[in-house]
């Protein structure tokens, strides 16, 4: 009996220090999850912060004013063809947010990581779009597309030049639509594509699995933008070197495009893919042990996935493309005497030679550069390096 009743004290009392020990590792193991949305959400607010500031100076500032179209008239199909391109756009985006964000939210109270996704993509990504010529004038797009000029010029160290009126215009209604309906959706569609895939291919790893979709949303870039959107008008590649189909037209495609942004989207779609049992994406882990309202766990969500939006961005697409814009192709006639594709950036009219593989790569507006007549044009206020004669007596160096 007493043996009894000690084997069991003995129990209860292992049982209680199993559960003590229990619960004093949850606070570190609380702590260890709470890293990764404490981090992503720090770098998001970081990065929405200088979106915000950016705006401000863009929209208060003498950039904010449509970029001129020039002389030459628009083919009248071409014009059609961006007022319908911009109509889909807002449709698309209309559509994304009616089945990935409201529909869901009233359906369960809460955001889903497709909804963040598709307007993280709308505040993140559309703000690098300019980015994408940090480098040089190797994009430009067709000025009669809806546009207040651009906020590149606010962007810290940028060598795309630029002045109000004659900078890249950045299309408000279709690239707003472009990035919250049909990069959105793709995104969805490779994560889809990934998912089909491992049914089939089970043991596939991770980077097994990036690998093995990325072919096919190389291709949807390439159908998208080399056969529909290029040649229908809305952009150029005017200055990308490398191989490209219909290199000598204004609806030149770079095969370099489809690379980088088909391993951008595929970089997404593995983003929303693997989830943990909660539903959540790497970069929310720790959010449900947070004490905090549920609003602002939301917007924590959010801003963590903004950030992974902007980091794949910059590492995926902006970055290869500034060291090709190091080494641009000289502009093809057919988009030169196309006075709404060059934006006013250069050819006839300004004080910039549209680039190419003779000129040295320019900084912006703060550099001397060649004009389209050849000739050295040196800024007001810019100062050329001085050329300091040899030492020839030894007299500066001290030499006998």
């Amino acid at each position: 009996m007493s043996s009894t009743i000690v084997g069991s004290n003995a129990a209860a009392g292992s049982r209680a220090g199993t559960a003590r020990s229990r619960a004093e590792s949850v606070p570190s193991r609380v702590a260890t999850r709470d890293v990764p949305i404490k981090v992503w959400a720090t770098l998001g607010a970081l990065i929405l912060a200088f979106e915000i500031y950016v705006g401000i100076r863009w929209v208060s500032g003498p950039f904010f004013t449509p970029v001129l179209t020039g002389p030459t008239p628009i083919p009248d199909w071409m014009l059609i063809a961006l007022r319908v391109q911009e109509t889909v756009m807002v449709c698309s985006c209309l559509f994304a947010l009616w089945f990935f964000v409201i529909k869901p939210f009233r359906r369960d109270g809460h955001m889903s990581n497709d909804g963040l996704m598709c307007l993280g993509l709308f505040v993140f990504a559309w703000f690098l779009d300019p980015v994408s010529i940090y480098g040089g004038p190797a994009i430009t797009y067709n000025a009669y597309l809806v546009n207040m000029g651009s906020w590149l010029p606010y962007i810290p160290g940028v060598l795309s030049q630029g002045s109000p009126g004659q900078q890249l215009p950045e299309p408000l209604l279709w690239g707003g639509g472009i990035y919250l309906g049909v990069i959105f959706l793709i995104t969805v569609v490779g994560t889809m594509l990934m998912r089909r895939i491992k049914e089939r291919f089970p043991r596939l790893t991770p980077i097994g699995l990036f690998f093995a979709t990325f072919p096919a949303l190389f291709v949807i870039d390439f159908v998208l933008e080399g056969l529909i959107l290029v040649p229908l008008g809305a952009y150029t590649y005017a200055g990308t070197p490398g191989p490209a189909i219909n290199a000598d037209t204004y609806y030149k495609f770079p095969l370099f495009e489809a690379l980088t942004w088909g391993l951008l989207w595929t970089a997404w779609s593995t983003l929303l893919y693997y989830k943990d049992d909660q539903g959540l994406t790497f970069v929310e882990r720790g959010v449900a042990e947070l004490q905090l309202p549920r609003p602002l766990k939301t917007f924590l969500r959010f801003l963590a996935i903004g950030a992974f939006i902007s980091i794949a961005y910059v590492v995926l697409y902006i970055i290869p493309w500034f060291f090709i814009e190091q080494h641009l192709s000289e502009y093809p006639e057919d988009i030169q005497k196309r006075s709404y594709f060059l934006n006013g950036m250069c050819g006839e009219g300004t004080s910039f030679s549209c680039p190419g593989p003779g000129l040295p790569t320019f900084g912006g507006n703060r550099t001397a550069r060649v004009t389209p007549e050849g000739e050295l044009h040196v800024p007001e206020g810019v100062r050329l390096p001085v050329m300091t004669p040899w030492d020839r007596d030894g007299s500066a160096t001290g030499a006998r």
